[in-house]
Order: structure tokens, then C-alpha cells, then sequence
């Protein structure tokens, strides 16, 4: 059972949900008493959203994954009328930086 916090009733959509950085504050944010919507950008890091899913289920808070490339005009429109629809408000938009390799 989720335990108020000061967060309890917000939600919260974490992009970049699926990487390091991600996965922490959408951890520390379902601790705090979030809803937490866990974004990725495509099929490569949808394992590691699950998992950071999983954590923020395991913290007692409502979860939901969305496949998403907030680059993409479209698609963040999508992203953001799926949470808005899921959870019917969204409070916070906390963002991870994307990981760049050379």
C-alpha cells in the first residue's frame, strides 16, 4: 500500500525513465507519494523502463510505461494525452538527460 507523502494525489512523467538518471527520480518520486509515468524513446530501452516500473510499483505508487520520442512533435503530443488520459491530471515533468555515445 502506498504511504502518503508529500507528493501523494501528483503525477509525475519521467522522460528518459529508462536510463540511470531516469530510473533514480522516478524512484525517488513514487517514495515521495507520486503516480510516476516512465517514458522511453523506443524498443532499445524498453527493458530498462520496465525495471524502473517495477521499482516504482515495488515503492507502493501507480505506474504507467509510455514508448515515446519526446523529440517528435507527434509523438510527444501522444505521450503527454496518453499520461493526461491514464491518470486524468499530470503535476510534473522531471526530464533525464539522453545518453550520447561517440
Amino acid at each position: 500500500m502506498k504511504s502518503a507523502g508529500p507528493l501523494q494525489d501528483r503525477v509525475a512523467l519521467v522522460t528518459g525513465a529508462g536510463g540511470e538518471i531516469g530510473a533514480a527520480i522516478a524512484a525517488v518520486l513514487a517514495t515521495m507519494g507520486a503516480a510516476v509515468v516512465v517514458n522511453h524513446r523506443d524498443g532499445t530501452d524498453r527493458a530498462a523502463a520496465e525495471l524502473t516500473a517495477e521499482s516504482v510499483r515495488m515503492a507502493g505508487a501507480k505506474v504507467a510505461v509510455i514508448a515515446a520520442d519526446i523529440g517528435d512533435s507527434v509523438d510527444a503530443h501522444r505521450l503527454f494525452e496518453t499520461a493526461w488520459n491514464g491518470f486524468g491530471r499530470l503535476d510534473d515533468v522531471p526530464t533525464a538527460p539522453p545518453r550520447y555515445t561517440r
